[in-house]
């Protein structure tokens, strides 16, 4: 490995940009000279590695463009971390691809060859809205901004997947009708701007909001909410027809597997790379955005960098929902279960990969309508390439976060459907009973854990009440259809897994289930 001194280790800036660019890829383009057409809502790691990138990779191919980002956050600690890092930073950061690698290497011992790192400039500044709140609306209402994009998470739409309703009784939800001039929650916000916007610009006020959150339909949810909200609101009607006329909500798929930034990570930039970033973000070389081409406002020409606009985004929705993030959550609670780690721990097993393989080839894929332009098979052997990436370190505690708000939009679709066909969803049941085994909050070792839900104190409760039977979770309307809920099949496979996990543990329980299926194993 080269060696420096610390002296010679650059604080991330503008200013050290050049110096910095000896070791590193940095912006061609002038910032100063960027607009800032797009507001993003929520700047995480995620964001970085996907809507930010593709613009970073926009503006160096094309130089200067109206189509840089402006940030904000609504006030949530990490928001507040994550503009104190990038303000100290001039709003760049590094961002860090890990390619795939089987052989157990980690960011801890991979070379620079294996390992690509640049700067990325297309984020142009931050505030927080509940400390700013005036320049957050205004910019919402301003005509130079065209599109309003988010990354809020499943929980920050207040939306029932079973339903298909808005969740307008929601506690926070009703404060913030109750007092719309100082919203509280994205939707809140998001309103208020727009009822400004129509005031102060009316016919020339057409603008996108782009939802780029991991939901099936995620465009046509944000529509019901918005448009929820603001039917509930005093003397509503108006705005609604405004916004009816003026906004549209495309759909769109993003695919990116971007874990929690590490130490290890931050200390790699600065011995390989002589550059202190606080907040570097790592991620997959691997990088999808499908999205419906229904832009008010007009919108960047981002199919130069590989994006891809089309009429309808829901069947490559379903692809990657029901195969990779159910089979993210399937070894993510089998595993953690079990006491691993990292996903590519779960997925370098030969029975936990026989299982997921088992379920994503017999119960998913005979579902899946035609995915244009994707051969399915193909995909599923990305898949499991992109899941064995020890690089990654993507840890099974961030993949177990909120099941109450993931397995309803990406598993119950696949078994509602196979219901339905009479067919197989033995591995879907497997999943619920080890999601419902993780939440009584306590793995097979004894050692406990908290349960990170929107639901949580609610379903562990349920959890230490159930025991072994699954009848008390399935009353959660909620969570779970009607016809999943009346299935006596679905309900008994999920009472067997159920037992068998509390007596026999997760690895039994998989082994035993492969010899009853006679799954096959493929060796690595």
């Amino acid at each position: 490995m080269q060696v420096k001194s610390m002296d010679s280790v650059k604080k991330l800036s503008m200013k050290t940009l050049q110096s910095i660019s000896a070791h590193l890829a940095i912006p061609e383009y002038d910032r100063s000279s960027c607009g800032q057409s797009i507001l993003h809502l929520g700047i995480g790691g995620f964001h970085r590695a996907h809507l930010a990138y593709y613009i970073h990779q926009l503006l160096q191919r094309d130089g200067s463009s109206e189509w840089g980002i402006f940030g904000t956050g609504l006030g949530f600690p990490s928001d507040r971390k994550m503009k104190e890092a990038l303000s100290s930073q001039d709003f760049l950061y590094t961002l860090v691809e890990l390619g795939a690698d089987r052989a157990g290497n980690t960011e801890s011992n991979i070379g620079n060859s294996e390992m690509k790192a640049y700067v990325v400039g297309s984020i142009l500044g931050m505030e927080i809205a509940c400390d700013n709140l005036q320049e957050i609306l205004a910019r919402i209402a301003s005509k130079t901004t065209k599109i309003i994009s988010l990354t809020i998470t499943e929980g920050g739409y207040y939306y029932n997947s079973v339903t298909g309703k808005f969740m307008i009784e929601d506690e926070q939800i009703q404060k913030d009708l109750s007092t719309p001039e100082s919203p509280s929650t994205a939707i809140g916000l998001l309103v208020e701007g727009l009822r400004k916007r129509m005031i102060t610009n009316n016919s020339q006020s057409k603008v996108t909001l782009l939802s780029c959150d991991n939901l099936p339909g995620n465009g046509n949810v944000l529509r019901t909410v918005i448009e929820g909200y603001t039917k509930a609101l005093d003397n509503g009607n108006t705005l609604y027809a405004w916004i009816k006329e003026n906004v549209s909500f495309p759909n769109s798929m993003v695919d990116r597997i971007t874990p929690v930034t590490s130490d290890l990570l931050i200390q790699k930039l600065r011995e390989s790379y002589f550059v202190d970033d606080v907040w570097p973000v790592n991620t997959e070389p691997f990088v999808q955005w499908v999205v419906e081409d229904n832009f008010a406002a007009g919108r960047p020409q981002l199919e130069r960098v590989g994006v891809q606009f089309v009429n309808d985004v829901l069947p490559y929705e379903h692809m990657k929902m029901e195969l990779l993030n159910a089979s993210h959550s399937l070894m993510g609670y089998l595993g953690f279960l079990a006491g691993f780690k990292y996903i590519h721990e779960v997925a370098l097993d030969d029975e936990y990969r026989a299982i997921v393989l088992h379920y994503m080839n017999r119960e998913v894929t005979p579902v899946l309508e035609p995915v244009p332009g994707i051969d399915i098979e193909q995909y599923k052997n990305s898949l499991m390439v992109r899941f064995q990436n020890s690089r990654i370190k993507d840890t099974l505690v961030r993949i177990c976060l909120g099941g109450s708000s993931k397995l309803p939009k990406f598993l119950l679709p696949v078994v509602r459907k196979q219901i339905a066909a009479g067919g197989d969803f033995t591995v879907a049941a497997l999943l619920v009973a080890a999601w419902f085994r993780y939440l009584l909050g306590v793995d097979e070792n004894g050692h406990s854990y908290e349960v990170d839900d929107p639901m949580a104190e609610a379903l562990h409760c349920t959890a230490k009440q159930a025991g072994t039977s699954p009848d008390l979770f399935f009353e959660y309307g909620d969570l779970f259809a009607p016809d999943v809920v009346n299935s006596d099949a679905f309900r008994n496979r999920v009472t067997f897994f159920l037992q068998s996990l509390h007596r026999l543990g997760s690895r039994t329980t998989v082994h035993n289930l492969i010899i009853k299926e006679k799954i096959r194993i493929d060796v690595i």
